[in-house]
């Protein structure tokens, strides 16, 4: 099995929880929604939690939001083949 695009799962459990994951999901769902008149749910966040495909694929907006949110330097923290540059 492939690992998932996405490190959102790890992101959410140090943000919320483990035993808030679910109700974190709805809050990034939420959180997404208000920057771009979305459509995402909780169950779309839980998916991308464990996607190895595109399926559901950030828009630059959306993705800047998360960064904000989860307070990543960079957008690419956000995907699982980030490797920090040294330095």
């Amino acid at each position: 099995m492939q690992q998932p695009i996405y490190t959102i799962q790890q992101l959410i459990i140090a943000k919320y929880g483990e035993e808030k994951f679910a109700l974190g999901c709805e809050f990034v769902a939420r959180w997404l929604n208000t920057c771009k008149q979305g459509f995402w749910c909780g169950n779309d966040i839980l998916t991308m939690c464990t996607t190895n495909d595109f399926q559901f694929k950030l828009l630059p907006i959306e993705a800047e939001e998360l960064r904000k949110l989860f307070g990543l330097k960079s957008i690419e923290q956000l995907y699982s083949n980030y490797v920090p540059s040294s330095g």
